[in-house]
């Protein structure tokens, strides 16, 4: 062997990684991970309020098509707020897709004063979290014309909702 010449290493030595190599990879997907992570909860619990306030929409339009088409609401003893009766019978609904989203899987309450000429009113509690119990107790509601939502102690509508949602 000369000196200065390079050591000849065996077939062994030349597979695999080394451990540096493999820490510096664990790094990275872990940062990747903390970065994604949050942004696909978020996206999620959007996704879970786009789709109850689009039901809460639904349920309402329906309401107001019964109305048009029979002259008046369903009274609250007519009105099932499990199976969403008569609404899905006489074809104003599909099903009860709106108690889906909701804590109870009912509407939470329904009424409607037949003498008082008012518009029915609705609410429902949704079951996801963290605004099905506690300080973030969230109620969407509905007066037979707008759909409001009662979160933290302040009100807001369909469009505003959104973006506060993290």
């Amino acid at each position: 062997m000369r000196c200065g010449a390079p050591a000849r290493r065996g077939k062994a030595a030349e597979r695999g990684f080394t451990l540096v190599e493999l820490l510096i990879v664990v790094a990275i997907l872990g940062i990747l991970t903390s970065v994604a992570l949050p942004n696909v909860l978020h996206a999620r619990k959007r996704a879970e309020m786009t789709g109850l306030l689009a039901e809460a929409r639904l349920f309402q339009q329906a309401l107001l098509r019964y109305h048009t088409d029979m002259g008046t609401f369903p009274t609250e003893d007519e009105f099932d707020e499990r199976t969403l009766e008569p609404l899905v019978s006489h074809g104003y609904l599909r099903s009860a897709a709106l108690l889906g989203f909701s804590r109870d899987g009912r509407i939470h309450s329904y009424s409607f004063d037949t003498a008082g000429g008012s518009l029915p009113g609705w609410h429902v509690h949704p079951r996801f979290q963290p605004f099905a119990r506690g300080r973030q107790n969230m109620r969407v509601e509905g007066d037979g014309s707008r759909i409001i939502i009662k979160y933290m102690g302040k009100q807001f509508d369909t469009a505003s909702i959104l973006p506060l949602i993290r």
